[in-house]
C-alpha cells in the first residue's frame, strides 16, 4: 500500500469515526488517537465497524439518561472492544454496549473478569442466566413463615425441571410429545448450559440429599452471577 492509499484510508476512517468521536474521546481519554490509527489498518477495518456500532449504542444510552461518561480503564476497555467487534448476535452485542456504559459510569462495578466471561456466553447461556437471576430476585422479596418453608420453596423455584422448561422456551423447543415427555430430550443441553454458567462462577448447584442426580438438583445464581447480569443490563441511574 503506497502513501496515497494509506492517506485515503485514513480519511475514510476519520469520516466513519466522526459521528461517535465525542464518545470515543470521553471513553478513551488520552488514548483516543490510538483508535484512529487502528481504524486505518485495512485488515481490522471491518471489525471496527462493529465497534463503532457499540459506541453509537453507548452514546444513545448516555443521551437518553443524561449519563456522564468517564474514561474506562484499558484493562476493561480493550477486551470489550476486542470481543464486541466479532459479536454477530444483536442481543449479545447490546450486552457489550451495556457493559461498556456501566464501566464508563462506575468502573468499580465492572470486574476485569466480566468481558472474558461475556465472551464465553452464547445467546442460550445468557438468556438462561437472565431467567435464573430474575427468579432469584423475585424469590428474595417474598416472606415465609419459617426457614423450613423458605428452603422448600427455594428448592421448588430453582428446581432443574423449572429451569429445563425455561431452557426449552429459550431454544424454541415445543412441548414434549409422546415418549419425549418421559425422556426429556433437552436435558443434556440444559445441563451443559448450566455447566458453562457454573464454570464461570455465576450459578451454583444445590444437591438433593435424597437423590444424587443433577436432574434432581436445584440451581441458583451466585452473588457474582447477579452482579454480572446487572452490569450487562441497561444502566439504571
Amino acid at each position: 500500500m503506497d502513501e496515497t492509499e494509506k492517506e485515503l484510508l485514513k480519511v475514510g476512517a476519520d469520516a466513519v469515526i466522526g459521528p461517535v468521536k465525542d464518545v470515543i474521546n470521553r471513553l478513551f481519554g488520552p488514548f483516543a488517537d490510538e483508535l484512529g490509527g487502528l481504524m486505518a489498518d485495512p485488515i481490522r477495518m471491518w471489525r471496527y465497524q462493529r465497534s463503532l456500532k457499540l459506541f453509537e449504542k453507548v452514546a444513545r444510552l448516555s443521551a437518553a439518561r443524561g449519563i456522564e461518561l468517564k474514561p474506562v480503564p484499558l484493562k476493561t476497555m480493550l477486551p470489550i472492544l476486542e470481543y464486541a467487534s466479532v459479536e454477530e448476535d444483536e442481543d449479545l452485542h447490546n450486552r457489550w454496549a451495556n457493559l461498556l456504559a456501566n464501566s464508563a459510569i462506575d468502573s468499580d462495578r465492572v470486574r476485569p473478569f466480566f468481558p472474558d466471561a461475556l465472551r464465553q456466553l452464547g445467546p442460550t447461556e445468557a438468556s438462561l442466566l437472565d431467567y435464573m437471576h430474575d427468579v432469584n430476585m423475585a424469590f428474595v422479596k417474598e416472606s415465609f413463615s419459617s426457614m423450613q418453608k423458605l428452603r422448600e420453596e427455594e428448592l421448588k423455584v430453582n428446581s432443574f425441571h423449572r429451569i429445563l422448561e425455561s431452557y426449552e422456551q429459550i431454544i424454541g423447543a415445543g412441548p414434549p410429545i409422546g415418549m419425549d415427555a418421559f425422556t426429556m430430550p433437552h436435558t443434556e443441553g440444559c445441563l451443559a448450559t448450566l455447566d458453562v454458567l457454573m464454570a464461570l462462577g455465576f450459578v451454583k448447584a444445590i444437591p438433593d440429599p435424597n437423590v444424587d442426580s443433577p436432574t434432581h438438583f436445584s440451581y441458583r445464581t451466585t452473588a457474582l452471577g447477579a452482579q454480572f447480569v446487572e452490569t450487562c443490563r441497561t444502566p439504571e441511574y
